[in-house]
C-alpha cells in the first residue's frame, strides 16, 4: 500500500470504554476516550455509539493511518480488542476510510460504477446481514436500477454535489461519499463488524485496490453477459492482481471467504 493514507472505525460490545482506552495506552498506543461527535483525528479514539446493540457499546476510530506502518497498527490494536473479549454481532459494523482529498469527479464517477458492477461480488464474501439493503446503515448503491442504468446516471453527474445527490446525499450506503465532504475521505461501510486482524487488514487491502484503480482511471465496463456473484468475484479479484494492487494471499482469503458464504449465495 507504500504510501496509502486511510483510517477505520471498529464497532463492538462488552468491554467498558475505559478499559478499553486503558488498555490500549499500556499498550503504548496514543488512545483518548471521546464523545460520538470527538473528531480528534491525530490519535485513536475509543467512543460510545448508540445504534450498537449489546451491554457497553464503542467503537474505536483511528487516526490517520499510513502504509504499511498503519497495517501493523490495526493489528495490534485489533489483538487487543479480542484479549479484552470485545464481541460482535449483527448491529456493529467495520468501516474504511480512504483519502480522496485530491479527487474530482472522473475519480468519483469511475469508483461508484466500480463498486456498482461488483457490489455482489462484494456481498459474496459479506454475512446475509450485510447483503443488498438487509442493513439499514449499509444500504445497496444499486438504488434499485440495472447495473447499465446506474452507470448511466453516475455518468450524468458532472459534479461531486450531483453524484452527492444521486445516492440521496446519504452516509448509510455500502460506499459513502458523504465523508468527503466533512473529511476528504470515501468511505467504505460494507463490512460487518469484526476484530478479527485478518479480515481487517485484507478488507483495507481490497478496497485500497479498487481506490487506486478509481485513482488512475482504470476502465470499468458492464459484464456483457449475467454472471454469478462467486464469478463476479474472481473477475475483481484476479485482475486487482494482474495490476498489482494486491498479492495472491489477498486473493486467496477472498475465495476462501466467498466459499464459506456459498450456502448464503446471493
Amino acid at each position: 500500500m507504500n504510501n496509502a493514507k486511510f483510517g477505520i472505525e471498529l464497532e463492538c460490545y462488552n468491554v467498558p470504554m475505559g478499559d478499553v482506552t486503558s488498555a490500549l495506552r499500556v499498550a503504548g498506543i496514543n488512545v483518548m476516550t471521546s464523545s460520538y461527535s470527538g473528531r480528534e483525528y491525530s490519535v485513536w479514539q475509543v467512543k460510545p455509539d448508540c445504534s450498537i446493540q449489546g451491554v457497553n457499546g464503542f467503537e474505536v476510530v483511528s487516526p490517520v493511518l499510513e502504509g504499511e506502518a498503519g497495517i501493523h497498527d490495526v493489528r495490534r490494536v485489533c489483538a487487543i480488542l479480542e484479549q479484552l473479549g470485545a464481541k460482535v454481532n449483527t448491529s456493529c459494523g467495520f468501516h474504511v476510510h480512504h483519502n480522496a482529498q485530491s479527487w474530482g469527479i472522473k475519480e468519483f464517477r469511475n469508483l461508484f460504477k466500480r463498486f456498482a458492477k461488483f457490489e455482489a461480488a462484494m456481498d459474496s464474501v459479506q454475512p446475509a446481514s450485510r447483503r443488498e439493503n438487509a442493513n439499514r446503515y449499509c444500504q445497496s448503491n444499486k438504488l434499485g436500477m440495472t447495473v447499465d442504468a446506474l452507470f448511466a446516471a453516475i455518468d450524468s453527474c458532472n459534479t461531486v454535489q450531483k453524484l452527492s445527490a444521486l445516492f440521496n446525499h446519504s452516509r448509510y450506503m455500502k460506499l459513502n461519499l458523504q465523508s468527503f465532504f466533512r473529511m476528504g475521505s470515501v468511505e467504505f461501510r460494507h463490512h460487518a463488524g469484526t476484530v478479527d486482524a485478518d479480515k481487517v487488514e485484507n478488507y483495507i487491502r481490497l478496497t485500497y485496490a479498487m481506490v487506486a484503480d478509481s485513482a488512475e482511471h482504470t476502465a470499468v465496463k458492464v459484464f456483457a453477459q449475467a454472471v454469478t456473484a462467486k464469478d463476479a468475484l474472481t473477475v475483481m479479484l484476479a485482475g486487482m492482481v494482474r495490476r498489482g494492487r494486491i498479492g495472491k494471499p489477498v486473493e486467496k482469503f477472498y475465495k476462501a471467504r466467498a466459499d464459506k458464504f456459498q450456502p448464503e449465495a446471493v
